[in-house]
């Protein structure tokens, strides 16, 4: 499976993979186009190490997420819900539909107080979130119908509680 997507968080390694190697027992999920977001700590030699999947409560309400980003000091993060369907991959036109959900980080680490970016919508994608080193802008990557044709990196800057319309 491929894993793609890092992020760090702390001393560790967020990522998203549709890897089966760490299905429950019981459970159904296939890793067939159900990308799911897991976490490893960095070993000595530098490899990936003590990968686990990171909130539980997403791979059952969501068969795929990520990638994610996270703020500087990550109490929020960002990231990617998608509509992956029978196994299609980053067409836009084969059935795929991006959105961001924005998030509290608690402090036992679930995420909380979940929210959908309020520049998503319906007939393009909006993915692939970065969170600026201050924490004060939000890029990503849209197909929306103002850009500039497929996808192009857009920005939105925090105004309070919300985030400012994005720019290309």
């Amino acid at each position: 499976a491929s894993d793609f997507g890092p992020a760090f968080y702390g001393d560790q390694v967020a990522f998203s993979s549709a890897r089966t190697d760490m299905q429950q027992p019981g459970a159904s999920w296939t890793g067939k186009a159900n990308n799911q977001l897991f976490m490893a700590r960095i070993g000595n030699n530098g490899f990936l190490e003590a990968v686990v999947p990171i909130q539980s409560r997403l791979r059952e309400d969501f068969i795929n997420i990520g990638p994610v980003s996270f703020g500087p000091d990550n109490k929020e993060v960002v990231y990617t819900k998608n509509n992956f369907i029978d196994g299609t991959r980053h067409i836009p036109t084969g059935g795929l539909e991006l959105s961001l959900v924005v998030a509290k980080i608690n402090p036992s680490g679930e995420w909380a107080e979940e929210k959908p970016f309020p520049y998503n919508g319906s007939g393009f994608s909006t993915g692939w979130p970065n969170i600026s080193p201050d924490g004060n802008a939000l890029y990503f990557s849209s197909n929306r119908p103002d850009g500039f044709g497929g996808f192009d990196i857009y920005v939105s800057y925090r105004m309070g509680n919300t985030w400012s319309t994005p720019a290309a």
